[in-house]
């Protein structure tokens, strides 16, 4: 029986993992490489997202991605509830699996627009 887990986005054995793991340990990469690595892991088309509780700022994000991922680890909402709240600007609603609601998620877009409104 294999047990699967994934190493570098890839389902893996065990097995497989460990010599990945081996053949890629002690290498070093040039500056050519590592600014490759880091303009292809930035996002950036990503929009700055803002978690409000109430009329409270409580975090920034830096994509919506972000701020979908912290909120299912910390029990605030579900990652569709968060995308919900960005789309329609409805506030996240207590769930069996989310009991605490009452958070909004906006675009920093959103936020200038209101700014400018009042």
């Amino acid at each position: 029986m294999f047990m699967f887990q994934y190493f570098l986005g890839r389902k893996t054995t065990e097995e497989t993992e460990s010599k990945l793991s081996n053949a890629l340990k002690g290498k070093k990469r040039t500056e050519l490489t590592k600014n490759c690595m880091r303009e292809n892991h930035t996002r950036p088309l990503a929009q700055k997202v803002f978690m409000y509780k109430g009329e409270v700022l409580i975090k920034t994000f830096r994509s919506s991605r972000e701020s979908g991922v912290y909120a299912t680890k910390n029990g605030i909402c579900s990652y569709g509830w968060c995308g919900r709240s960005l789309k329609t600007g409805e506030i996240t609603k207590p769930t069996r699996d989310f009991p605490v609601g009452g958070y909004l998620f906006k675009y920093e877009d959103a936020k200038i627009e209101l700014e400018k409104a009042q």
